[in-house]
């Protein structure tokens, strides 16, 4: 994190927000709500500068200072205590509190006011998981560490949408499954994370337990289970088979909806896994059984022996920032600090010690939870309650229990940053706490990573930490001298003190001084290592040495009287509520990927609302009724209601609806989902059962009508071969045309084809090139989103064949072709020729594809496409054009290097009558250079004047490498050869290891340096086979022939490294030629990227910095060809001074009307960074109405970054401007592509 002097007062603003690259969670990932965390800090509307006071209930209550407003609320609480009792006070408090605001809750709660009232938000959502470890492993947490997610071999995901939830966390998953890992995920609603999934187990709501017993069932009936752990480290196995036999898998079948193959698949993908790890959240823990189901899922782990090592073990995944932390500081039910209980009469006098307290002072009865706790003050026994940092009118089960609570207390107090939030709503004393960032706090994670939150900005007004604000409460109490620190520091230092042995909880090793140089992960104990992935090892350091009775010393200890893990048959029951005649849904309740619990923070952060603006209903299409996409309905249970939009979809089972919990009464009437959630708790845990009650629907407004589903012209009447491409940079397009020409076939892109014409007894051929990570075109992704809907039609008695263009290069090369050829055949089609994958420049496997395509299906003879090859200025017949202009676009130290380039085409134009098209790119052939060449020949040995073959021709070597390979790219195939034949197993291990282990080291490194760093001695010929051929680059030309005929423009971006020592092959190629050399060049045509054929209609571009290039050449070309049509760029790059290119043509273009609007996004030139997506936000409505209006969008650029927020905020401005669901906004999206309305150039 950055900051600067705020321009008024001085104090310091957070300017720039930045992941921590050396931190062991997140390696400097964020997710959206940590990338957008500056713009909420400077979201300052409705923070709390000073303290609230309510005159009397109904009064608005008035700012008061804080002093003034401590002493209200001591004086009251001791009031009430004095004539009431302990009992009539209670606190609920937040895991979203820092470890030291957890701690002296705890004290103040259980020490000194004596009362067993003390409950957290995390009683909602991890109290099962903590209950469960502590009867399965002896204490609460999970085993091992998220360094576990590196080395797994299988990912068991029950209960959690990581891709949504814990996005940094799914993004480490996702690069173990790139390097082979497997995925089960088990979930009622298909989500991101599912589509992710090796096996996809869509079970019915509330049988987890069911899945689990099944699964250990036929791990014990195939013999899969580690006897040698069982007998090592556990008991009560002995009750376990018996147990299990109640499940076979035609039982758990029927009980979960799953088939039984996917059962025993499941089982079998445990069984042969060398690692597994369980990740699961509020899906299990949200439940009446939700501790059995913690129970179950360890019971799986014990049985396997996978625990306790690396890749191993169950790692129930904490939401909150602190959560962890405060079970820790025993801040609900019978806790105590330092994983203790008032149930042990050592914990409780360890404590009493540890505070000064005379013995007998710490009650031994426990307070019955969160939804009691409410009961009782909605009835008059609890007379107060102290409500820190959390949201419980929003955010607890059938909320109207908390709502009649806070009614019935004499005394209310919320202590919270905002004003505005549901619960201040029935506050009689508010007090102004700080943000993370403006007060030193210890955060600890879900694999007990201890990190130091560091002030850096000044609190608002009269705003103190909670830790700070507690204190003042106890002192005005009469607690003072035990709650007399003077810094956050101080009470951490006597947090250290609470070290337990019998858990190995330990921080004795940690200080604020040491967390300032590193995060540190306990158990740490003095001098220990700053890592400490594994619990429970038996090394007598954190926790006591245990020895059996035989004398011999287990490896590990777990913290169970016994020290062996405990193994507990749980039978499946029921949830608590089960839909009937009245009511016969089941409602499932979540969270979405860019909001938070129920944002008092991310609703203050614009781009997030864009990203998800509102809430919805998820409704089955068995379920709908005929309510429609967008149509408000009711949704109803025994306990309330809300009207929400409808969202039809086949993402949730039938018989169930999902709704994000995110909104509350804050944004609106009638949109809090916990109304009518289940208050129902499990009798261990008593945590309620959010995710399972009886729900009905009730369409209250009219039908939305939908979009238009496929395209909308009529079905193709031919029976003859049909041929289909989808193309991002034409390429496939244009070989698709030649196949089509040698058939005789039409030729029509795969988003314009209808399933319709899919019919039997017609041969569909497929070009198809691969954008993204396996993904189809822009112009094959409708068509690909339609075949792979559960309704596609049969395609029994079609004949297809699928020719995939890729680039070697990529790690899923040709993952389109390959995803196409798997689904046609599953929908019944039958194959003419098996699928080919070829690399875009290499013509001889193309054309023989083709050909044997012909000889099939009796087209043209088998040869190539008559006069194509011969055609001048394509790419089997480049021409050689003199580099004519070599302009420098970017000022003397600038930090990128933009060049425009021409190439004179004149004697071509003149010669053969070549010309070109605005929207077109120009392919170069570039050269490896000649000290490139010596250094990759130094590293590997070879002589540069040696033979080899070349497509068949003799050649040396030198001058294969100099023309022929891309010595300069890292693929996957490279990395492979390399790790084979270096002869360094340390080497070869790193280079199969973690993609992203090995990306990092990569950075600012190439080809050169792979060779250079792991030396590998291997004949040319070897070396011909790992390498890749040199293509062709391709750029977007950046001038229209009617202004510049004789003349082809580039814009580009050179890439240099390493102090100019490494490059962009074909970038620097040019940048460093003499003018007037001649380059081979040849024309790539995009017939679908072009300005309006309607001179009238409006024209939208997103460009940002290169990408300007083509939407330069579009307005050359309207302005000569005379177009009316009115024009927005949206254009940007780092600095305004540095990235304005072409800054005199674009203001000339405003300045004389050829542009309506020109927004620009300089992202470094201010605190806050924004991009041309956030200009786009800025002007959604006008967006839309320049749509509405026959507009035509397009983007050019960036395909990883740039155009998917561009795209996402797209979706976002239809939805919100168009009044229209997310998913309607995408059908509307998928029309403007149909339409070549929304046309992208990305790379």
């Amino acid at each position: 994190m950055q900051t600067r002097p705020d321009a008024g007062t001085g104090a310091p603003v957070i300017a720039k927000i930045s992941g921590d690259k050396l931190h062991p969670t997140n390696a400097g990932r964020l997710c959206t709500k940590g990338a957008t965390h500056a713009e909420l800090m400077a979201a300052t509307d409705g923070r709390l500068s000073t303290a609230l006071v309510r005159p009397a209930r109904g009064d608005e209550p008035v700012p008061t200072p804080v002093d003034d407003a401590v002493a209200e609320a001591a004086n009251r609480l001791r009031a009430i205590v004095d004539r009431h009792g302990p009992d009539a006070v209670a606190l609920y408090v937040s895991g979203q509190m820092s470890i030291e605001a957890q701690y002296l809750a705890t004290k103040l709660a259980k020490g000194y006011l004596r009362t067993v009232h003390i409950e957290s938000n995390s009683r909602l959502c991890m109290a099962s998981a903590g209950t469960g470890f502590k009867q399965s492993l002896g204490s609460d947490g999970p085993p091992g560490s998220y360094a576990d997610f590196d080395t797994t071999d299988l990912f068991f995901v029950i209960g959690s949408n990581m891709a949504d939830c814990h996005p940094i966390l799914y993004l480490r998953m996702a690069d173990r499954l790139k390097a082979g890992a497997q995925l089960i995920v088990v979930d009622p609603r298909r989500t991101t994370t599912a589509e992710r999934a090796d096996l996809y187990l869509a079970i019915k709501p509330g049988t987890d337990l069911a899945l689990l017993n099944g699964i250990l069932a036929l791990l014990v009936e195939n013999g899969c289970i580690d006897a040698d752990f069982i007998n090592e480290h556990t008991q009560g196995w002995e009750v376990m088979p018996e147990f299990l036999a109640d499940y076979p898998p035609a039982r758990v079948a029927a009980l979960t909806g799953l088939a039984e193959a996917d059962i025993r698949r499941a089982a079998a993908m445990i069984a042969e896994a060398g690692n597994w790890m369980s990740c699961w959240t509020m899906g299990l823990n949200q439940s009446t059984h939700g501790t059995w189901n913690t129970n179950a899922l360890c019971n799986l782990h014990l049985a396997t022996g996978a625990i306790c090592r690396p890749g191993s073990g169950p790692m129930s995944l904490t939401g909150q920032p602190n959560a962890m932390g405060g079970r820790e500081m025993g801040y609900m039910g019978p806790g105590l600090p330092g994983q203790r209980a008032v149930l042990n009469a050592e914990d409780r006098d360890f404590v009493e010690q540890a505070w000064g307290l005379a013995p007998g002072t710490i009650r031994t009865d426990v307070g019955p939870g969160t939804i009691a706790m409410f009961e009782q003050m909605a009835a008059g026994d609890i007379k107060a309650c102290w409500i820190i940092c959390t949201n419980p009118v929003a955010s607890v089960a059938n909320r109207s229990t908390v709502i009649e609570g806070l009614q019935a207390a004499e005394l209310v107090i919320t202590q919270d940053t905002y004003r505005d939030t549901a619960t201040n709503a029935y506050a009689d004393v508010v007090l102004p706490a700080t943000l993370w960032s403006e007060a030193d706090a210890v955060m600890v994670n879900s694999d007990r990573t201890l990190t130091l939150l560091q002030q850096s900005t000044r609190p608002p007004g009269a705003a103190r930490p909670d830790w700070q604000l507690i204190c003042d409460v106890a002192a005005a109490l009469g607690f003072g001298a035990a709650f007399d620190f003077a810094s956050s520091a101080e009470v951490f230092d006597e947090i250290r003190r609470f070290w337990n042995p019998k858990s190995g909880y330990d921080l004795r090793g940690a200080s604020y001084d040491r967390l300032r140089q590193a995060p540190v992960q306990w158990p740490v104990a003095p001098e220990g290592a700053d890592r400490n992935p594994i619990r429970y090892l038996n090394d007598g350091v954190s926790q006591t040495l245990h020895t059996h009775a035989d004398g011999t010393v287990p490896r590990l200890a777990f913290a169970t009287p016994s020290r062996r893990a405990v193994f507990h048959p749980r039978p499946h029951i029921d949830p608590a509520e089960m839909p009937d005649d009245d009511y016969p849904l089941v409602l499932n309740t979540g969270r979405l990927q860019h909001q938070w619990h129920t944002m008092t923070k991310t609703g203050r952060v614009a781009a997030l609302n864009k990203l998800n603006p509102g809430p919805f209903v998820e409704i089955n299409p068995a379920d709908a009724a005929g309510v429609t996409d967008g149509q408000h309905v009711e949704v109803s249970s025994r306990r309330g209601r809300v009207v929400l939009p409808a969202v039809v979809t086949e993402r949730v089972l039938p018989g169930t609806v999902w709704v994000p919990f995110h909104w509350n009464d804050t944004q609106g009437e009638n949109l809090t989902v916990n109304a009518l959630t289940n208050d129902a708790v499990d009798p261990d845990s008593l945590q309620p059962e959010f995710k399972a009650c009886a729900v009905l629907l009730r369409p209250v407004g009219p039908p939305v009508a939908p979009p238009a589903a496929q395209p909308s012209r009529p079905a193709d009447a031919g029976t003859g071969p049909l041929i289909l491409w989808a193309s991002q940079t034409g390429n496939a397009e244009e070989f698709a045309a030649r196949v089509a020409e040698q058939l005789g076939a039409p030729l029509r892109s795969m988003d314009d084809c209808r399933l319709d014409d899919l019919r039997p007894g017609r041969e569909i051929v497929l070009v198809t090139s691969t954008f993204g990570d396996g993904g189809p075109p822009d112009n094959g992704a409708d068509f690909w989103a339609r075949l792979g809907a559960p309704e596609a039609p049969s395609l029994d008695g079609v004949r297809y064949a699928v020719l995939g263009i890729g680039d070697r290069a990529y790690q899923n090369f040709c993952g389109h072709a390959r995803s196409l050829d798997v689904r046609l055949t599953d929908l019944g089609a039958a194959k003419i020729i098996d699928r080919a994958e070829v690399e875009a420049w290499d013509e001889a496997p193309m054309t023989g594809w083709a050909n044997t395509l012909a000889g099939v299906l009796g087209g043209k003879p088998a040869a190539p496409v008559p006069g194509r090859a011969a055609a001048p200025f394509t790419r089997n017949r480049p021409v050689l054009a003199p580099l004519v202009r070599n302009t420098l676009l970017t000022p003397p130290g600038a930090a990128k290097e933009v060049r425009q380039f021409g190439f004179d085409i004149s004697a071509h134009v003149a010669a053969h009558g070549i010309t070109y098209a605005a929207g077109d790119s120009l392919g170069v052939l570039p050269r490896n250079s000649d000290s490139a060449v010596r250094t990759w020949l130094a590293a590997t040995g070879l002589d540069a004047a040696a033979s080899v073959v070349v497509d068949g021709a003799p050649t040396s070597l030198g001058r294969a490498l100099t023309d022929s390979y891309d010595i300069c790219r890292v693929t996957p195939g490279l990395l492979e050869f390399v790790a084979a034949h270096c002869g360094d197993t340390a080497a070869a291990a790193f280079l199969r290891g973690p993609r992203a282990e090995v990306d990092r080291w990569l950075r600012n490194r190439n080809g050169l340096d792979i060779v250079a760093q792991f030396p590998v001695r291997a004949a040319a010929e070897q070396w011909q086979q790992a390498l890749v051929r040199l293509t062709p680059r391709q750029y977007s030309i950046s001038s229209s022939p009617q202004v510049s005929p004789h003349e082809v423009q580039l814009t580009v971006s050179v890439v240099r490294y390493q102090d100019g020592r490494r490059g962009g092959v074909a970038s620097t190629f040019l940048a460093d030629l003499p003018e007037g050399t001649p380059v081979p060049v040849f024309l790539q045509q995009s017939p679908h990227f072009r300005p309006p054929a309607d001179p009238g209609a409006p024209m939208i571009m997103v460009g940002p910095g290169t990408g300007i290039a083509p939407f330069r050449a579009f307005l050359q070309e309207r302005r000569a060809l005379g177009h009316t049509g009115r024009n927005w760029l949206f254009f940007g790059g780092q600095h305004r001074a540095h990235n304005f290119y072409y800054r005199d043509d674009l203001q000339h273009m405003v300045a004389d009307g050829l542009l309506s609007h020109l927004d620009l996004a300089f992202s470094r030139d201010q605190a806050e960074r924004t991009y041309v997506q956030h200009k786009m936000a800025d002007h959604g409505a006008q967006i839309w109405r320049w749509l509405d209006d026959g507009a035509h969008l397009y983007v050019c650029g960036d395909a990883a970054r740039m155009a998917k927020d561009v795209d996402d905020t797209l979706t976002a401005i239809v939805a919100e401007h168009g009044r229209m669901s997310v998913r309607a906004a995408h059908s509307f999206k998928r029309t403007l592509v149909a339409d070549k309305r929304y046309v992208r150039d990305v790379y």
